[in-house]
């Protein structure tokens, strides 16, 4: 406990994430400033946004070494939330080590506006009337319509008769919002996400204009995932590829937007029978298993982050002890791993904005407020109407074999996409041996289907 009384007390400064990325970043990257004859150069710098010194953390590897009338081919990869740009470190490596060693390339890493080491900028806009609709679970019960037939089945031997009950339970929703109250909710939920998805987005483009890169293939890791695909949406014409890594936010939810409006509409809102559909629109997800505080407690932000920085050098504790276990499976070098987890720790403690933003685009399940997948067919029904002339880039849908996120509403996310022909094609990857954080667990599976995407082998 005394070490972590004293982790405690250095954890709070900055200086102290700003040492561990270091320290990281040098034993992962051995050309990080230094020069290792492979003509690659790696170097951390704050990528200014605007005049109002509004900046992005940034990692950037490159090799521009190669003919000069060649434009480098580009790759930016934004993390998921809880981590940093730190957390790639197996991949930079691999990734950025070509064949063709006259290629010119671009490789960026960059920590989100708001979170990490990037800059603390503030949300300049106000809330009005935001919360999560109140959704009750229960299960109701109604006859089994089995016993009709009891009697023919039991003779078959396919089942015994005693295992057939008189009734069955079936999974149902309770809205406890009126009709009016849902759709108002639906409003005000759509014009708070999109206050919150522009914040990252416009960072993104900000960026994207402060490099004077025409296009930029972009990889998005779970939360990163999700605002990646927010800004291929508003920026098609500025992606070249697009690559959603185990992305939060595609399946639908009775959370959603779109979920509160059909619901209202079309239903009365008792005894909705409730679905485990990734595309149905009364998907509960993991409603069953949440507490109505937690619910209450998320949409006022209070995040476990945060309650572990109240609970000071215990916090500490705990959090460091999560962060040795979350890696430990994957890894191969001790000293990695130990200098990983002081990077993940700090991160971890540092406040960032990000923890009240998640809870605006997430909701209490992890199911986005505004699906990934009602994004998409938003974005087809406004090609079909004209509003929209540009086609969606080539996309890769990446998920581990043993990942936590709605693989089917990943899968069908991209089926849509070329069913529907929104632009380029989709593909989808499943890489084995990784669960949620494929680039930590399966590192050299990962980069091979990065670089074979990118065609950077």
């Amino acid at each position: 406990m005394f070490e972590s009384i004293s982790s405690w007390i250095r954890i709070r400064k900055k200086e102290e994430l700003e040492l561990a990325q270091e320290q990281l970043i040098k034993y992962s990257l051995p050309f990080f400033n230094a020069d290792d004859g492979s003509g690659r150069t790696a170097r951390i710098s704050k990528a200014m946004l605007d005049g109002d010194g509004n900046y992005l953390n940034e990692l950037s590897i490159s090799n521009l070494n190669g003919e000069d009338d060649k434009v480098a081919d580009n790759l930016l990869m934004i993390h998921g939330y809880g981590a940093g740009l730190g957390v790639f470190c197996r991949n930079y490596d691999s990734m950025t080590r070509l064949e063709d060693k006259s290629r010119k390339f671009q490789l960026f890493s960059i920590d989100m506006l708001g979170h990490s080491l990037s800059s603390s900028t503030p949300f300049n806009f106000k809330e009005e009337g935001f919360r999560s609709p109140k959704v009750s679970f229960y299960y109701k019960k109604e006859p089994n319509q089995l016993q009709e037939a009891q009697s023919s089945v039991a003779s078959l031997g396919k089942l015994p008769s005693s295992q057939i009950k008189a009734e069955v339970k079936i999974p149902s929703l309770d809205f406890l919002d009126d009709q009016g109250t849902l759709r108002k909710l639906a409003e005000t939920t759509k014009k708070t996400t999109e206050l919150y998805e522009n914040y990252y987005v416009e960072s993104i483009e900000k960026w994207r204009q402060s490099k004077n890169l025409s296009k930029i293939n972009l990889l998005g890791h779970s939360f990163g995932g999700y605002l990646s695909l927010c800004y291929a949406l508003k920026y098609p014409d500025n992606v070249e590829k697009l690559i959603l890594v185990s992305p939060v936010g595609i399946e639908r939810s009775v959370y959603s937007i779109n979920s509160m409006k059909q619901l209202s509409d079309k239903k009365a809102l008792t005894g909705i029978e409730a679905s485990a559909d990734s595309l149905s629109y009364s998907n509960f997800g993991m409603l069953t298993r949440l507490p109505s505080v937690f619910i209450k407690l998320w949409d006022t932000s209070s995040l476990p982050f945060g309650i572990l920085r109240n609970m000071g050098p215990v916090g500490v504790w705990m959090a460091s002890g999560y962060a040795s276990r979350r890696y430990q499976q994957s890894a191969t070098d001790e000293k990695e791993l130990d200098l990983l987890s002081k990077y993940v720790l700090a991160t971890f403690w540092k406040k960032s904005s990000t923890e009240k933003a998640i809870t605006r685009l997430l909701a209490p399940i992890g199911a986005a407020r505004d699906p990934g997948f009602d994004k998409l067919v938003a974005f087809k029904e406004a090609q079909a109407d004209g509003r929209i002339a540009a086609k969606f880039p080539e996309t890769l849908w990446i998920y581990g074999d043993k990942d936590w996120m709605d693989v089917k509403a990943g899968r069908a996310a991209s089926n849509y996409i070329n069913r529907s022909d929104l632009g380029a094609k989709s593909s989808f990857k499943i890489i084995p041996d990784s669960g949620h954080n494929i680039f930590l667990d399966n590192p050299q599976g990962f980069t091979s289907v990065i670089k074979k995407f990118l065609n950077w082998e």
